[in-house]
């Protein structure tokens, strides 16, 4: 049986990330919310290259959707937020 978790990441130096999505106590997918920026967050890199997750997400508000699926390839991704909620179902 697999087990999730969800957590809210910030380390001492106030780097944070918005959501941890943990499969078996692993990290397993970081998500960073933004309304609007195409430059990838620096604390969600950091986290990203410290813990090592299969995807981590910069979330996008107002960009339009893509096709093809967010989780196709594991990394570091900057997606529309329509395109990656309508992919957790």
């Amino acid at each position: 049986m697999v087990i999730f978790g969800l957590y809210y990441l910030r380390d001492k130096q106030k780097r944070e990330v918005d959501l941890v999505i943990t499969k078996d106590n692993q990290p397993w997918i970081l998500v960073e919310a933004k309304v609007s920026d195409s430059t990838v967050s620096s604390s969600l890199k950091y986290f990203h290259e410290l813990l090592k997750p299969e995807f981590s997400f910069q979330v996008i508000q107002n960009k339009q959707a893509i096709s093809g699926s967010c989780f196709d390839k594991p990394g570091l991704w900057i997606v529309p937020a329509i395109t990656f909620l309508s992919q957790l179902v």
